[in-house]
């Protein structure tokens, strides 16, 4: 459905170029927000879950590796 909305919605070469712009940006908020934020060095998944953050490391990676393609 996500698909097919975003199909629909992009009418003009521009549009595309905005929505790939927009999900590249995305992509270095995010690897700053685990960096800082969610803060990947910390040892055990205790740590992470006393904070109450809801990051998995393998969304992460998932997620990069659609945006480097």
């Amino acid at each position: 459905m996500y698909a097919f909305l975003l199909a629909i919605g992009v009418r003009h070469a521009r549009d595309l170029y905005t929505l790939v712009w927009a999900f590249a940006i995305s992509c270095g908020i995010l690897v700053l927000f685990s960096v800082f934020v969610f803060d990947l060095s910390a040892a055990g998944q205790t740590t992470r879950l006393a904070e109450m953050y809801t990051y998995d490391s393998n969304d992460l990676g998932v997620i990069l590796m659609i945006g480097y393609l």
